[in-house]
């Protein structure tokens, strides 16, 4: 079972939310306001709520997190997350930037962890919500195969042998 952690409440967050999951589970969520992350854990009946991301990516009950944050935060949490030794599953764009991407894999590559851009298209792509986290489950599983593991929309992984359709 994966445990996910969500960092953010914005209204995009609410798209990884419908039909119940087999292998993953949402267990935490992560607001500036904690107030307004107890809401939205409540709302969404997750178990853990946190009042800045800091105290959710220093959860060991955490595998992965979701980055629904502003643009600009993506590469700043992304990094922080990966050092933290959780997968990323990062909202598109993943970085403003060349730079900042390059920065964003260097860091999971270094901690050997997953980065996934785009994660919710698959699901809205029309795989059923079930079948699409089971694909980045078993991507996540396989993450240590890959000297550069990085998944880019969402079908497509750069790894070893450069770009490989997983389709």
């Amino acid at each position: 079972m994966i445990r996910i952690g969500i960092l953010g409440t914005a209204s995009i967050a609410r798209l990884f939310f419908g039909a119940p999951l087999s292998r993953a589970a949402i267990v935490a969520v992560a607001s500036r306001d904690a107030g307004r992350a107890q809401e939205f854990a409540r709302h969404y009946h997750i178990p853990r709520s946190y009042g800045t991301y800091e105290e959710l990516l220093a959860d060991p009950g955490i595998d992965a997190v979701y980055i629904p944050l502003p643009q600009h935060l993506h590469h700043l949490y992304t990094i922080r997350a990966a050092e933290a030794g959780k997968h990323v599953l990062v909202e598109k764009p993943a970085a403003v930037s060349s730079a900042e991407i390059e920065q964003m894999i260097s860091a999971c590559c270094a901690s050997r962890v997953l980065l996934m851009e785009g994660f919710y298209r698959e699901i809205l792509a029309g795989a059923p919500r079930d079948v699409a986290l089971q694909r980045a489950q078993a991507r996540l599983a396989r993450s240590e195969k890959y000297a550069h593991p990085f998944f880019w929309a969402p079908f497509i992984i750069v790894g070893d042998n450069g770009m490989t359709n997983l389709n």
